[in-house]
């Protein structure tokens, strides 16, 4: 399926493109992990003067600081109801020749919003980066949405560093496709949806994780 191929949010893009908010990545989220671990932190966060359960900030920050170290990150998130998710993401690279690569996708419906902050940032010393960071989303009604701000921050020269950042609707004429050979409009959906957070499901090399992950996608779907 074709990907999502416009910026911002999903009130000015092209039909393109429970709680499940699970970051399902190879890293340690202990704080204390070294000098090339992540920092991890979610908790609730306020709106509007009152305290939300459905609320949610998760901020994550990893840190390249050894020649030739190697990172990537998978995070898939669901948000539906009146949720509201934030994921912040820092990636900085401090050593010559190392390489990281995140794919964050998520899905929205009903009334929530999501908001993903991604900056990659090189520093003077650390030549031959080769650094990506993606995170696409799909808005399955009006009234849902979710806002993408990569930023890049590149103090050094030889560097390979990418950022994308997208947000769609379902595609009707994939949904019409689907329809038109006998599938229901809600399975057809939850297709739809599932085939495209199916990039990042791939990537989940723990068979346990990824069934959990898959299972809530398809509850929240109904």
């Amino acid at each position: 399926m074709p990907e999502p191929n416009a910026n911002t949010n999903a009130d000015n893009t092209n039909p393109d493109a429970g709680d499940t908010n699970a970051s399902a990545d190879n890293t340690n989220a202990n704080p204390d992990a070294g000098p090339n671990g992540w920092l991890h932190d979610a908790r609730p966060i306020c709106k509007h003067g009152r305290r939300h359960v459905l609320q949610r900030r998760v901020v994550s920050a990893w840190r390249r600081a050894g020649p030739g170290s190697d990172a990537r990150a998978l995070g898939l998130y669901f948000a539906g109801g009146e949720q509201h998710f934030e994921h912040r993401v820092v990636a900085r690279h401090e050593a010559p020749q190392a390489y990281s690569n995140l794919l964050y996708k998520g899905a929205i419906q009903d009334a929530a919003h999501t908001v993903f902050y991604g900056n990659l940032v090189v520093p003077p010393g650390a030549p031959g980066t080769d650094a990506y960071q993606t995170n696409r989303n799909l808005v399955l009604n009006a009234g849902a949405r979710a806002d993408t701000i990569p930023f890049l921050e590149i103090e050094t020269a030889e560097v390979k560093c990418s950022h994308a950042g997208a947000v769609g609707r379902v595609d009707e004429e994939h949904l019409f496709y689907l329809r038109s050979r006998g599938v229901p409009e809600a399975a057809a959906k939850r297709l739809i949806v599932m085939g495209f957070l199916q990039e990042v499901l791939e990537q989940v090399s723990l068979a346990e994780l990824r069934t959990e992950l898959e299972a809530a996608v398809r509850e929240k779907l109904g």
